[in-house]
């Protein structure tokens, strides 16, 4: 993970093999858990995963992503095949509201052109 300063922006990566990876808070963020004041956007680039967000699993797919609101506690990855490990990015912002956490799967994007690139908009 890298934190930054400028932005209060945290961003990083998670590739769980045989064993599950949980999302903690360091130092640096003051908090007692993760998402205690941040909204965090997950997407996997990799092979089939889950992510717990307490006790509710959200199983992605390659290209789905996840945004998981403020005041989540338990944060845990975990990829279903070890030989094909989930690949998940995140990035993380403060937030000031508390919205539901929710998976958007890469059927659901609408991809909007613009020039040479491609969005997708979830």
């Amino acid at each position: 993970m890298v934190c930054s300063d400028i932005d209060r922006s945290v961003t990083g990566s998670a590739v769980p093999l045989a064993a599950s990876l949980h999302l903690t808070a360091s130092k640096k963020l003051a908090a007692e858990y993760f998402n205690e004041r941040r909204e965090t956007g997950v997407i996997n680039t990799g092979g089939e995963g889950t992510v717990m967000l307490d006790g509710a699993e959200f199983s992605l797919a390659n290209k789905a992503a996840l945004y998981i609101g403020r005041g989540i506690k338990e944060v845990i990855f975990a990829s279903i095949h070890e030989s094909s490990p989930v690949k998940f990015y995140f990035v993380s912002y403060p937030a000031h509201k508390e919205y539901p956490s929710k998976k958007i799967a890469m059927a659901d994007a609408t991809p909007v052109k613009l020039g040479f690139f491609c969005f997708c908009i979830f």
